[in-house]
């Protein structure tokens, strides 16, 4: 929301045309990650009124309109919040509100029902029986064929789906999650120390996006050499953490001074961003 936009509802509408897209280049079963914190609406009107908007709660909204499934929420505990606490005075009722101090990772997944009878990944033979769906919406399928080297007895080959296959193909020692960072995101509530110019300024509200999360989402919702998709790469810092990684990717943004400053960040991006890698 850092552009000048005549209203929130016009910011609303440009997001739900970038979605929109979003879902429809989105391979079936894969996720999209949103980063979102309540924002301050300020409507200087007669009585200076200073409203809060739930981001989050918005998007919610918005993306499951256009067809996405809300997953998961996590919730990045900053450790701070907007303004220092210091309690000078005395705490009365009415006047005294618990400080901001976190953001909304919002988790989506695109979950189409696929009727289209798809391959046996054990044959590759397309002799196959519907057996209903999988809790990830995804048509599952049986195994007919007699000669599948999955099949047991008479009772058929083994059963598979378009979310089971896509599953299994990412199970690689590549692929592995490092134990670490599991049991850090174990839990959806995660403490995660912000990316500030100076201390002084570490409870602000934040603009950059600490790499932690950003490989925390490629890492569990991608697999080496992945296409990754940010429509507001900002400085550079998904493109980054995909080259790292190993993942390609597709990065776009609207702000002329970010493309200035999109390889400013660290030495490292001057020196791993070589010509292949860029997307303009």
């Amino acid at each position: 929301m850092g552009y000048v936009w005549n209203s929130f509802d016009e910011y609303l509408s440009y997001m739900e045309k970038v979605f929109t897209e979003v879902f429809r280049v989105l391979k079936n079963q894969h996720y999209c990650v949103i980063i979102a914190g309540d924002q301050t609406d300020h409507s200087w009107t007669v009585n200076s009124n200073v409203d809060k908007i739930p981001l989050a709660a918005y998007f919610i909204t918005m993306l499951t309109k256009i067809g996405f499934s809300y997953l998961n929420e996590v919730i990045w505990d900053k450790g701070g919040y907007e303004t220092l606490y210091e309690r000078t005075a005395p705490c009365y009722p009415f006047k005294t509100m618990p400080k901001k101090c976190c953001e909304h990772i919002l988790i989506f997944a695109k979950r189409k029902t696929n009727y289209k009878r798809i391959p046996c990944p054990y044959c590759g033979e397309k002799i196959s029986g519907r057996a209903g769906l999988t809790i990830e919406n995804a048509k599952k399928w049986r195994c007919d064929n007699p000669a599948c080297p999955s099949r047991i007895g008479h009772k058929g080959g083994s059963c598979f789906s378009e979310y089971s296959i896509m599953v299994n193909s990412h199970k690689t020692e590549e692929n592995i999650i490092p134990d670490e960072i599991v049991d850090k995101w174990h839990r959806n509530i995660v403490k995660i120390e912000p990316v500030v110019e100076h201390y002084s300024k570490k409870y602000y509200r934040q603009r950059i996006i600490p790499m932690e999360i950003i490989e925390m989402a490629i890492r569990y919702f991608s697999g080496v050499d992945d296409i990754i998709l940010d429509p507001f790469v900002g400085i550079g810092r998904t493109m980054y953490a995909a080259v790292k990684l190993n993942r390609r990717y597709v990065c776009f943004e609207r702000d002329k001074q970010d493309h200035k400053i999109i390889f400013g960040e660290s030495d490292y991006l001057k020196e791993k961003f070589i010509p292949k890698y860029h997307w303009w």
